[in-house]
């Protein structure tokens, strides 16, 4: 029994020893692959926008794909863009869900990448065809955005006129939604407003107006506040 009890315990220590051993390898590679694509070149081309695509997978309480129970599994969304160079072969990023709606097919401009990584891409020309919508009274912004709690989900591609009433219905529920929301205000004058989740209590408002930028971190009164006066300035 005592000889019994000493091997298993062996066989305890050698298992735990060969999964640490692979845990330090997988760091390893990790860390080299991190640092290789760091060393990358940035790239930037011409290219033409393809398509925004989505792959969605069940993964068990460890993440892995392996015995997942449909009640206690996860659900993860990958999302990737495709660009088409005007010389060289196509080329897809994995992005967050925020960028694959961003475009509209047929977007042509500036693409910059490094290595496996999406940096940017500015539009020239857009892909967009017009979208005949009822006219609305008042002062109205372009909006896209999504916020799976509201079930709120308008493409770059369908861009539509809201109101200030509009966003003020939305922007009262958003407290209580607990997804990656986010959405885009854009005026007739180019002018630009990105508001996101940033954690329970903050967002994240990113303004753009020419070639300036800014950014503010502010609680949810504080960005009802910021929308409005967005609004006041058209």
């Amino acid at each position: 029994m005592l000889f019994l009890s000493s091997a298993g315990a062996l066989i305890g220590v050698i298992v735990a020893l060969i999964g640490v051993i692979a845990v330090i390898i997988a760091v390893i590679v990790v860390m080299g692959n991190m640092k290789k694509q760091k060393n990358l070149p940035i790239v930037t081309v011409e290219a033409k926008f393809l398509g925004a695509k989505s792959n969605t997978r069940s993964v068990n309480e460890n993440f892995t794909s392996e015995t997942v129970d449909r009640f206690s599994g996860h659900q993860i969304t990958s999302n990737y863009i495709e660009f088409k160079p005007k010389q060289g072969k196509k080329l897809s990023f994995k992005v967050k869900g925020k960028i694959a709606i961003k475009y509209n097919d047929g977007d042509t401009g500036t693409l910059t990448y490094q290595g496996y990584k999406f940096l940017d891409f500015v539009v020239k020309e857009s892909g967009l065809t017009p979208k005949v919508q009822t006219p609305k009274k008042g002062k109205t912004v372009l909006f896209y955005g999504e916020a799976e709690g509201l079930d709120v989900m308008v493409s770059s591609k369908e861009r539509i006129k809201y109101t200030l009433q509009d966003m003020e219905n939305i922007l009262a529920k958003l407290p209580q939604d607990s997804s990656d929301w986010f959405f885009v205000l854009k005026k007739a004058d180019g002018a630009e407003l990105m508001v996101e989740r940033s954690g329970e209590t903050d967002v994240l408002c990113t303004l753009n107006i020419g070639r300036e930028e800014t950014e503010n971190t502010m609680s949810y009164a504080d960005m009802i506040s910021y929308v409005k006066v967005f609004f006041q300035d058209i």
